[in-house]
């Protein structure tokens, strides 16, 4: 067997595999890391519902903004979302769909603000549904419940679930 030349991807550097021994170990461990993963049960997770904001009211728009949907405090904490973590938001009120990013607003204001280049797409006043959702274990895929929070005019808390019906 003649020695093998194996490029490197580092500045067009490359080198030679001399022995036969080596040589079947290093293509096997190439294609190793080609073949794909388990997709057996035990390793598998389902992107789930993990909460819902049912029917807020858009409070503000700002389009001059970074971007992303300011919440209110008391709605993210009710809601279990965290500041930076994604969310989708479907305006029920011209249909538009969006995902960004939540932010922290001021606590008990019901504030509901759209920022940045969504603010074209989503207006004051407009009702819509916040989703965020959870890698889950395919295990735990059945006993998983979401936080619904229902809110009433004033993006006060009316109602708390962990269910969807």
């Amino acid at each position: 067997m003649s020695d093998v030349r194996v490029p490197l991807p580092i500045a067009g550097k490359s080198f030679i595999l001399k022995n036969s021994a080596l040589r079947v170990w290093f293509f096997s461990a190439v294609a190793d890391l080609r073949r794909p993963t388990s997709t057996t049960a035990e390793s598998m997770h389902r992107t789930l519902l993990k909460s819902k904001l049912h029917r807020v009211k858009v409070t503000q728009a700002e389009l001059d903004y970074h971007g992303s949907i300011t919440i209110d405090l008391d709605l993210l904490d009710a809601a279990g979302i965290v500041a930076f973590e994604q969310v989708d938001v479907l305006d029920i009120t011209n249909g538009a769909r969006l995902t960004t990013y939540a932010i922290e607003g001021k606590r008990g204001t019901g504030e509901i603000c759209i920022n940045g280049a969504a603010a074209r797409l989503v207006n004051p006043d407009d009702l819509v549904i916040i989703l965020s959702y959870a890698l889950v274990p395919e295990e735990d895929v059945k006993s998983h419940q979401p936080k619904i929070v229902f809110v009433d005019e004033n993006n006060c808390i009316t109602d708390q679930e962990h269910s969807v019906s």
